[in-house]
């Protein structure tokens, strides 16, 4: 594994190092500002209770004092209007109460009034007739919501008693209740009063609490007279100490992050500087073979400084060591060249030989068949004059002659052919020369089956030359032409084209 590669693995392991330390501090940080919202929502929900206890003390007053009380336990008994508006009715703005109903053992109403407007939705209160009594079986005050025309309303309940029965140890008298709208208006002064912001709900929010947020959130169940809830008051409070500790949080993970940056800066510049450039020089300078990249490290007192030094003796050696090899190469090549030129030279000899010595033969050959073919040309001729001229067989004499003749003009062709000339620039026609160039090797194209067809300009000018010279080009291309015909191994054969 090379240096560099090890070095930047450093550098990841580092860098892993300083961010599970990060996500330690962020989980820290995470766990205490849950424990601060967890205190802040304690601390506001007692807030809330004391604040909400201290606006239900008014009615509480109202319900508790005016059910301990024998003008109460006589108006029951004898209802008196007069009584009950001096002293229930001027009550309601006292006691800060919308509603007061006043009912007899049989659970009959005796008394209601209100100044919410209502008449008819409020003349009773909004429960079972039958479950008055049943409601203080156990205690003699009860405290519930319940859902009315004019919306949610709180009720505070009592048993009437006699101004001597403190304990209200003896049987009831009656029942008393007074109410509280919960109007928008009463919410708000709730949220103002507590510095939150509380709504009523039908259901149930049970909100987590949450670090994006800068609030917490509680609710209260409103229960009814069984006990069943009938709204839902939610609560969300808003705190500056969240605020500044999520600010501190954030202040200090980006100071972490900094100084981490920092940190890996400084220690990515030293192994640049220190390890990087050195190696990258020294890599150069063995991959170029040239020792130009470690002048400046040659003249530092380090080990990448001896390296480069020794690195640098070894390129001058390399240097003297290429140079002879070099020129013994170049003496090796000119030898073999030499050697080859020989070759080549010999071979052309051999070559020469061999071509003289084919002409001869076939200058011998073409004198020794010269004389047969001169006897059966005269004979043919002769017998031609002795037949008939209707006789059969003039046909065949006739082609005996013609035959002759051309097998003359083949040997007189080779034999000019192989004659040994110079260079004979002469007047010619490029069409016999073809001609006579096809007719040497006419016989090995019907052997297989090639056909030449020829498209001669009979126009075609005069021309200097050797036709020597020129025949043998000829016979190389058509041979050529043969040679690649045959290579495509088709029975059927194939044509050349020869045109001027």
């Amino acid at each position: 594994m090379k240096i560099r590669t090890r070095l930047a693995y450093l550098l990841i392991i580092l860098a892993l190092i300083f961010l599970s330390v990060f996500m330690i501090q962020k989980k820290y940080e995470h766990h205490r500002l849950i424990q601060l919202l967890e205190s802040v929502q304690t601390e506001r929900e007692y807030i809330f209770e004391r604040i909400l206890s201290l606006q239900e003390k008014l009615p509480q007053t109202f319900a508790y004092d005016y059910s301990f009380w024998d003008e109460m336990v006589n108006f029951v008994t004898a209802p008196n209007k007069k009584w009950s508006a001096e002293n229930i009715d001027t009550g309601l703005n006292t006691y800060q109460v919308n509603g007061v109903w006043v009912y007899n053992l049989d659970n009959q109403l005796v008394y209601s009034v209100n100044n919410l407007k209502e008449e008819a939705g409020l003349k009773e209160i909004p429960i079972p007739s039958a479950a008055i009594s049943s409601l203080f079986t156990h205690t003699p005050f009860r405290h519930f919501f319940a859902n009315t025309p004019k919306g949610l309303m709180e009720f505070w309940g009592a048993t009437i008693q006699g101004s001597s029965d403190a304990k209200r140890e003896l049987p009831a008298q009656g029942y008393l209740f007074c109410s509280r709208l919960w109007a928008k208006s009463y919410v708000d002064e709730l949220s103002q009063l507590t510095g939150s912001t509380a709504a009523l709900s039908d259901t149930a929010e049970n909100k987590p609490i949450k670090l994006e947020q800068d609030s917490v959130s509680f609710s209260r169940i409103l229960t009814g007279w069984d006990n069943q809830p009938v709204k839902y008051l939610l609560i969300s409070v808003s705190s500056q100490a969240i605020a500044n500790a999520k600010k501190s949080a954030v202040q200090v993970a980006v100071l972490f992050l900094g100084f981490f940056v920092v940190i890996l800066l400084i220690f990515s510049f030293f192994i640049f500087y220190w390890i990087n450039i050195p190696l990258k020089l020294i890599t150069l300078s063995l991959k170029n073979g040239d020792s130009v990249f470690l002048k400046k490290l040659k003249k530092q007192n380090t080990e990448f400084g001896d390296v480069s030094r020794m690195v640098d003796s070894f390129f001058t050696q390399r240097k003297t060591i290429l140079e002879d090899i070099t020129e013994s190469k170049r003496t090796d090549e000119e030898l073999r060249a030499a050697y080859k030129r020989l070759e080549q030279t010999q071979h052309e000899l051999i070559q020469s030989s061999k071509m003289a010595a084919m002409g001869q033969l076939a200058a011998g050959i073409s004198h020794e068949l010269n004389q047969p073919l001169t006897g059966i040309k005269g004979f043919a001729q002769a017998l031609l004059m002795d037949l008939e001229k209707g006789s059969p067989f003039r046909k065949d004499l006739n082609e005996i002659v013609a035959q002759v003749g051309r097998m003359d003009a083949i040997i007189k062709n080779v034999r000019f052919f192989a004659r040994k000339s110079d260079f004979n620039n002469i007047e010619l026609d490029i069409n016999q020369v073809i001609l006579n160039s096809l007719m040497l090797v006419s016989q090995q194209l019907k052997t297989h089956n090639i056909r030449a067809i020829l498209e001669l300009d009979p126009d075609i000018p005069k021309i200097q030359g050797d036709p020597n010279q020129l025949q043998q080009a000829f016979l190389n291309i058509i041979n050529n032409a043969r040679d690649a015909i045959l290579g495509l191994n088709r029975p059927e054969g194939g044509e050349i084209l020869i045109r001027t």
